[in-house]
Order: structure tokens, then sequence, then C-alpha cells
């Protein structure tokens, strides 16, 4: 029985989905989800519904028959919600809606560009500049329409919705890297002076480098692209995600370009980070929202 009437559309386009692939992962493709936030939201509709929608088959799953049912009026159902919303869109001013986007820097020197070229590029964005832990607190209160963290802070306002992940490791010029890497070699580091306010991430420093672990600081900058300017001069190393190097070496020269350093103690300071994109609770099935966490999910796994 319907528990409450609460059922979300996200859900639903959810469970058209797995219908139509019959496979979890490949739905989480499609969507830009994680594998198991797709699964947590179809074992919550069928906590919602109080009816078995999937069961294990083989290595996969198989959708039931009454699955398969109400996969269909799901179905229905996103349509008529997508053509509603397209609709609103179309009446409303003939301006392009201004999607404010908090993030701190590790996103907006680069990934942001990425996305207004792509996913966003129909679309007017601004930019709300944050420091880490400060995301939620923008989109709770207005000030933001979504976010993108590396650093959730846990609040009933915001909802955390799983991207992908990226790693978070040493970079430097090349130079620098091989001297690094010799017995008598010091690796200067460009890091950010402030501290990340977070209450799920196990790091503290802004960049992420991990709790515990020295390292020595030459450069505090805070601003990501001065960072890595240092680091193309060979003078410093920067901690930071591969995604956002990759995306820096492929805007500049070869002779600029960073490279991982490799060897000990470097190795062991690389890590998985999660990518979460932070949306008010009553904002989960918006489109748009859906078409960053796409592009976000298809960046990360280039």
């Amino acid at each position: 029985m319907l528990d409450d009437g609460s059922m979300s559309i996200t859900r639903l386009r959810h469970l058209a989905s797995v219908a139509q692939t019959g496979s979890m992962r490949e739905s989480a493709r499609l969507l830009g989800i994680h594998p198991a936030a797709l699964s947590r939201s179809i074992h919550g509709l069928e906590r919602e519904l109080g009816i078995g929608l999937v069961v294990p088959h083989g290595r996969g799953i198989r959708v039931t028959d009454a699955g398969m049912e109400l996969a269909d009026e799901a179905t229905h159902a996103v349509q008529a919600y997508d053509r509603f919303h397209d609709r609103a869109g179309d009446v409303a001013q003939d301006a392009p809606a201004e999607l404010r986007i908090a993030s701190f820097e590790t996103f907006t020197t680069y990934v942001l560009g990425d996305l207004a070229a792509g996913a966003l590029a129909a679309h007017a964005v601004r930019v709300v500049a944050m420091r880490p832990g400060e995301v939620e607190g923008a989109v709770a209160g207005g000030d933001a329409d979504i976010g993108i963290t590396i650093a959730p802070a846990s609040t009933t306002d915001a909802t955390h919705v799983e991207v992908g992940s990226m790693r978070l490791a040493t970079f430097a010029h090349p130079d620098l890297a091989a001297r690094a890497a010799t017995p008598d070699g010091v690796l200067p580091f460009a890091a950010p002076g402030h501290a990340v306010q977070s209450s799920l991430a196990a790091q503290r420093a802004a960049d992420g480098w991990p709790d515990g672990e020295h390292r020595v600081v030459r450069y505090r900058i805070n601003a990501l692209e001065t960072a890595f300017e240092v680091a193309r001069r060979g003078l410093a190393a920067v901690y930071a995600p591969d995604v956002v190097v990759r995306l820096h070496n492929e805007s500049t020269v070869a002779e600029r370009r960073l490279v991982e350093v490799t060897g000990e103690p470097w190795e062991s300071c690389a890590r998985e980070a999660t990518i979460w994109l932070v949306t008010r609770p009553d904002d989960a099935g918006n489109p748009l929202t859906h078409r960053v966490l796409g592009a976000l999910a298809r960046l990360t796994t280039d």
C-alpha cells in the first residue's frame, strides 16, 4: 500500500529506466548516477509501494511482472512531468533562467567551464564561490540552485546525490617530479591557506590532503589557477583531482602540462574522493539537474 502519496518523480524515472534496460548498471550509466544510488532508489520505491519490483537473477536483476506493469505507468508519468516542465519553461520569460551553482575553486576553475560549454550551453550560469563545507548552506538558503562538492556537510535542508568519484593525487611539472624522485629530492607544495569545515569528510586541508601526512608547504595560495601557475613553472607541486588536471592539460601547451608524481610517500597519499551534487529536497526531479548529473558523471569516467 502506498504510504503517504509522497512518491518522487525521480524514483519513477529510475523504475522506468530499469524496466527498459533490464540492468541496474546500464540504467545507472544512462541516468548518470552511481549503481548503488539507483539500487537504493528502487528499493525505496518498493518500500513505498509495498510491492517487489526487482529480484536477483543470475549476476543481475529481473524486473517482476508487477514491476513491469508499474514501470509502464511510471513511463507515462515521467513523460507527462517532462512535458509539463518543458511547457512551464516555454511560458516563462524569454530570457534563459539563470542557474546558480555553488562550488569551490577546485571545480569553478575548470570543471564548470566544461559544463557551461556543454550541458549548460543554453543557460545563463552564475557561479557562487564558496569554501568547502559552505555549499549546502548556500543551496538550502536559496542563494544557489545546486552545488558541487567533495566535502559534504550534514544538513536536513539539502540533499546529496552521489555523482561519481575522482582521484586526488600529487601533480607537478615533469622537471620537478623528476627531481623529487632522487634520494635528496625535496618536493615543495602550493596549498590553500584555509581549512575545510565538513562534518562528513575525513580531510581537513582545503585541497583534500590527508590528515596526519607531512608535506612541505612553500606557497599558501587559495586561488587554484595561481597555484597551477606556480606548478607550471616547476616551483611547487599541487594536490589536486585528476579530472581537473586532465582538463587543465587539455587547455595548455605540452611544456606547461602537469604529471603525477610517483614514488613514496606521494603515491600513498593519493585517494579516491566522491563527488556530490547538492540540491534542495523538492528539486531532485528537475531535468536540468539531471543534465548536470549526467555531464559530471561522464566527466569523471572519461
